[in-house]
């Protein structure tokens, strides 16, 4: 028997009398009941609805929000760079599939777009995430800040059409129709409720009512035909029949409440071949999709937390990216300017001028190659390098690379050892600027990773078509989880502040590329304390010409320093600064004030030599400390001094220049903050203050 006679026959002896009353009134009550069911079912539609659009608004927000957090737009937006606005925003619109992208400034004004301009009027209007409905077409317009919450420098407002498929994704999760019309409800064949307001139109949702009136209609006979039939029989046949249909029912609600609870293992076993056996398989087969769509759901979420996880160390290693740069760009500029403003003041000595002339040179020396490096990591990864191959002589391309490094190892006290075996060809064509540059940076990593022993340099063949150029050294050598680590973009092995050895981790990434481009390869070999093996393969066809090339150079006009106003004979500063450079350059800048100046190269003995003077009641007037420097950084080394009860003032004396910087150094214990390259005139101003405070308090 099926579930229907069953039903019919159990629920008419209960209902008899409830069948005549409802012959009665049902016109009036069930057609009545119906639509004012239906009216809430499309109420509750609705708000399926705006949960939907906020999630929908939310997401897109979201998404805008990381990429407006980015310290490259908020720099682009500062300083005004349309055309790199404008293309910044064209692969923003592609990339995300959005209708229109707008960068505004603190100003509001445009600064960059792409996309439909029709949709500008809404998209400056609003600085709040919202649909909008323009056309006849639905958008989702989110606007969001540039920068910090705290200080915007502008917003980024984006618009994304909502197309038929998501509207129907909508129609299928609330099961009503959801469309753009008016927005007062209308009632009729059709229900149609509001559900938030677009300005001249309203987003909605809708349903027919035929599905209501085929029920009534389709009640009233049935009944009328059922009714004296169910009079009759109704009560014995629902006391044989309920009892077995109740018990599988109790089965059903027993695990459509352990599924909704989350238990979706449980399962309904009945041996029923009726509709209610066949909805016990249904349930079952529910409950197994979502524990598929479960198990699903969890693997999604491990995968968004590594994303995550990705994503900060990304943001991590740009951070250490920016201050390694900030660093390595003003320690040089620091020497560089100085010098130069010593030297056109005219107070160097004899012997004095040669020396900070050469510290000049060969500090912009070390920046113009970092500003190189820079271009050169930009270009590769532009496509923008373009090589010439030409023939030339692979004795001088060699020894053109090497001789530097050469004179640097003797200065050292490093040996260093140079061949070229009789295997190799006379002239290879090649790009011979590119080789050399491959091999400087190769022979001056291996010189400045080198302490004691050799730096070596071999080159010979590995295969009849290829040579290979061997830099090997006997320094500290390179943990084999970090091989690859070093060949990546700003890549170091060593990346915290008071890391030994300079250098902002370009010239393996650059000299990998480079290799590769000329057809070649950089590998390296390893062993952590024992040394390293650069080896540059590169193919070596015979040629008969030579190629010779020159290079320009151009100076830079330095500026005058101010002199001091004051003179403070007898005072005593000590100076914590690891580049000897900048300890002879800021000693020379502070000669006016005839100050004795005590020179340490760490924090660490910057913190015993302080209080050392304390103990012997000599304490230095002043403290002008570096912040970043080996064995100890100033910061700890300040801290330090604060703990022991050292009072003098102390004066932050660093290449770290970025915005947070000041308060990191006053919130460790400094009174002041200068930053480098040191301006003369500033320090001298700087340094009289204090002096003169100590002065007086004497």
């Amino acid at each position: 028997m099926s579930l229907r006679a069953r039903l019919i026959a159990i629920l008419a002896a209960t209902a008899s009398v409830a069948i005549a009353l409802a012959l009665l009134f049902q016109d009036r009550t069930l057609a009545t009941d119906l639509r004012h069911a239906a009216s809430e079912r499309l109420q509750r539609s609705a708000l399926a609805v705006n949960r939907l659009v906020d999630a929908h608004l939310a997401a897109v927000s979201e998404r805008y929000r990381a990429i407006s957090g980015t310290p490259q737009l908020r720099a682009n937006l500062e300083v005004e760079d349309p055309p790199t606005l404008a293309h910044y925003a064209e692969d923003l619109r592609l990339n995300l599939g959005a209708t229109r992208i707008l960068f505004i400034d603190g100003h509001g004004r445009v600064a960059a777009a792409s996309g439909d301009e029709s949709l500008d009027a809404y998209a400056r209007s609003y600085t709040s995430s919202r649909l909008v409905a323009v056309n006849d077409r639905l958008y989702a317009l989110v606007s969001v800040a540039v920068g910090g919450v705290d200080d915007p420098v502008g917003r980024l407002t984006a618009a994304e059409v909502i197309d038929e498929h998501t509207l129907h994704d909508w129609s299928e999760l609330c099961g009503a129709r959801v469309t753009l019309g008016d927005g007062e409800p209308v009632e009729g064949e059709t229900l149609v409720f509001p559900v938030r307001s677009l300005d001249s139109t309203w987003l909605r949702v809708e349903s027919r009512l035929d599905s209501e009136r085929a029920a009534l209609a389709r009640s009233r006979s049935r009944l009328l035909a059922a009714g004296a039939l169910a009079l009759a029989g109704a009560l014995i046949a629902s006391l044989i029949l309920s009892r077995g249909l109740a018990a599988s029912l109790r089965q059903l609600l027993v695990a459509a409440d352990r599924i909704g609870h989350g238990d979706f293992g449980a399962r309904v076993a009945t041996p029923r071949s009726d509709e209610v056996g066949e909805l016990a398989r249904a349930v079952n087969e529910m409950a197994s999709r979502l524990e598929e769509h479960a198990t699903t759901v969890q693997r999604q979420h491990r995968e968004l937390l590594a994303a995550k996880d990705a994503a900060e160390s990304a943001s991590r290693s740009k951070t250490e990216f920016l201050a390694n740069m900030s660093h390595e760009i003003r320690t040089p500029m620091t020497a560089v300017l100085g010098y130069t403003e010593l030297l056109l003041a005219g107070e160097a000595r004899g012997e004095e001028r040669a020396e900070w002339g050469a510290a000049v040179r060969r500090n912009g020396a070390d920046l113009l190659q970092l500003i190189d490096g820079i271009l050169d990591i930009s270009r590769v990864e532009a496509g923008q390098i373009e090589l010439r191959r030409q023939p030339c002589r692979l004795r001088r391309l060699v020894e053109d690379a090497a001789a530097p490094v050469a004179e640097a190892a003797r200065e050292k006290g490093l040996e260093f050892n140079f061949e070229i075996d009789s295997s190799c060809p006379e002239v290879v064509e090649t790009d011979a600027p590119r080789v050399r540059q491959v091999l400087a940076n190769l022979l001056q990593n291996a010189l400045k990773f080198t302490e004691h022993g050799s730096v070596s340099l071999w080159v010979g063949r590995d295969s009849p078509s290829t040579v290979c150029f061997a830099v090997r050294d006997t320094g500290i050598g390179i943990d084999a989880k970090d091989h690859e680590k070093i060949f990546a973009p700003f890549g170091q092995a060593d990346s915290s502040h008071t890391r030994r050895y300079g250098g902002v981790g370009l010239g393996l990434s650059i000299s990998r590329r480079l290799a590769g481009m000329l057809g070649g390869s950089l590998t390296v070999s390893s062993d952590l304390g024992r040394g390293s093996e650069f080896r540059l393969t590169l193919p070596a066809p015979e040629s008969a010409q030579l190629d010779a090339r020159s290079a320009d150079a151009s100076t830079r006009a330095p500026r005058r320093p101010a002199a001091p106003e004051r003179a403070f004979p007898g005072a005593r500063v000590l100076l914590a600064e690891d580049g000897l450079d900048n300890q002879r350059l800021v000693r020379a800048f502070l000669r006016p004030t005839e100050a004795e100046v005590a020179l340490v190269e760490n924090g660490a003995q910057a913190v015993d030599q302080a209080l050392a003077a304390l103990d012997a009641e000599r304490p230095f007037d002043l403290v002008l400390m570096d912040m970043q420097m080996p064995v100890m950084d100033g910061y700890e080394a300040t801290r330090r001094l604060r703990s022991e009860g050292y009072s003098g003032p102390i004066v932050a004396l660093t290449a770290h220049a970025m915005a947070s910087d000041r308060a990191r150094c006053i919130e460790a214990g400094c009174d002041d903050y200068l930053s480098k390259p040191v301006d003369r005139a500033a320090l001298l101003e700087l340094v009289g203050r204090f002096l003169a405070e100590r002065k007086t308090d004497g």
